[in-house]
């Protein structure tokens, strides 16, 4: 079965060639990533779910059989997740979101790969682990797959990070994409709570993560000073967010 929340022509042409194999294709409209995701949950006679984002593609050396090899050997892990590869042309911005998103995945996962946290472009959960556990419907955009995850940590589920899920993410993007991605992000990053930002402690910090990804990409000097702008305005569309956030919980309170 694919549930497709994108209106892609080319994914419902690619689905109808192959409907002799038994694939099921759903367009549910734009009604926002997770309730399509709920629909998948609880349409799927399977127990293991793949969730692919839009802008993430499978590598070429992807295979299925290595994945049920790996996740086979984890009958106790509820989700398992991949890394982003950088996409054969990227822009500065989108170099910026590649190690944003790996240095924040890294610091949440441990050298046994246990993690904390999953990337939502590649997400694969075991749903008789789930236990009826569905995406927050109200989450339209930022933080969508995270909030589950903060779920499934705080009730003590286990979860996975697996090089056989990598998926090639699709950084040749523009600023303005980037810190539209940022703001929406913060959002909801900023409402998590204090317990959601503990880590494991024998990992380094984020900095130190975010500086050994930059040293193996061995920027020129030039796309460095680039970096630290488009860096700066990203720290500059956090702050905006969090204190957008602060002013619209005040003005509720002041209603209340």
């Amino acid at each position: 079965m694919v549930v497709s929340n994108l209106d892609c022509p080319q994914v419902k042409n690619i689905c109808y060639e192959f409907l002799n194999l038994g694939v099921d294709y759903v367009y549910t409209g734009a009604i926002g990533v997770n309730l399509a995701r709920n629909l998948g949950l609880k349409n799927a006679d399977s127990n293991f779910i793949f969730f692919l984002d839009d802008d993430c593609i499978l590598p070429a050396e992807f295979s299925f059989k290595k994945v049920f090899d790996a996740i086979f050997q984890f009958p106790e892990v509820t989700a398992f997740g991949g890394h982003y590869l950088l996409s054969d042309t990227y822009s500065i911005a989108g170099l910026i979101y590649h190690i944003k998103m790996q240095s924040w995945l890294l610091r949440y996962a441990n050298a046994e790969t246990d993690a904390l946290r999953l990337l939502g472009g590649s997400l694969l959960v075991n749903k008789e682990k789930l236990k009826g556990l569905e995406f927050n419907p109200d989450n339209i955009f930022g933080g969508a797959e995270t909030e589950l995850i903060l779920r499934l940590t705080e009730a003590h589920h286990s979860l996975k990070l697996l090089d056989c899920l990598n998926v090639i993410h699709d950084f040749n993007i523009t600023l303005f994409d980037f810190l539209k991605k940022t703001h929406k992000q913060a959002k909801f990053h900023h409402r998590m709570p204090q317990s959601a930002f503990s880590t494991f402690e024998q990992n380094p910090p984020y900095s130190v993560i975010e500086s050994s990804l930059k040293s193996n990409l061995k920027l020129k000097f030039s796309h460095e000073l680039i970096y630290r702008l488009f860096w700066l305005l990203h720290k500059i569309t956090v702050h905006l967010a969090k204190l957008k956030l602060a002013t619209a919980i005040d003005k509720f309170r002041i209603f209340k």
